[in-house]
């Protein structure tokens, strides 16, 4: 809690009227009170965390006819295979 003088009152408020009643005093007190606060620059802002390297995929084996075509067997000529029990 601020203790006041008797009068001072009165003298703070002739002081405020005198600085809000000139501009360029107002911008002055302003300017002088936000550097007094802050820095001149601002704060960088926090830099974004790196992202991981990302894994080296695994090389695939060449096709053994590359850029030939792919010939497929019909299903006739497949063996039959006996199916398990179901689970």
């Amino acid at each position: 809690m601020t203790t006041m003088i008797p009068g001072s009152v009165d003298q703070l408020d002739t002081f405020w009227d005198v600085v809000c009643d000139d501009p360029e005093m107002l911008r002055a007190e302003f300017d002088d009170l936000i550097a007094a606060c802050w820095d001149d620059s601002p704060p960088t802002p926090p830099s974004r965390p790196r992202r991981p390297e990302p894994k080296p995929r695994p090389q695939r084996s060449p096709d053994p006819a590359p850029g030939g075509p792919v010939t497929r067997r019909p299903l006739r000529d497949l063996e039959a295979r006996q199916r398990g029990p179901p689970s």
